[in-house]
């Protein structure tokens, strides 16, 4: 999958999640210094969200990809990788 416009993205995660993207979700520095790339997914910062959602899934030994797909489904978790 090629990256999505902003809007575009905004509208799959959205769909996927069923919450709004939130600002501090995007890596808003690398997006302005590569302008090629229209979204870069700040996944440090969706992991923390994460945690207030699902607990510390770390310690059940499951990652982060595993809770998003377990929750949200294969497309969601593409979604996410393809915009890293």
């Amino acid at each position: 999958m090629s990256r999505l416009s902003r809007v575009e993205f905004a509208k799959q995660f959205q769909t996927h999640f069923k919450i709004h993207l939130r600002p501090e979700w995007l890596d808003t520095l690398l997006m302005s210094v590569q302008p090629s790339m229209k979204v870069s997914f700040n996944v440090i910062s969706f992991d923390k969200y994460l945690h207030e959602q699902f607990g510390e899934y770390e310690n059940e030994g499951k990652s982060m990809a595993s809770i998003i797909e377990e929750h949200f489904g294969a497309s969601a978790s593409k979604l996410i990788k393809d915009h890293l």
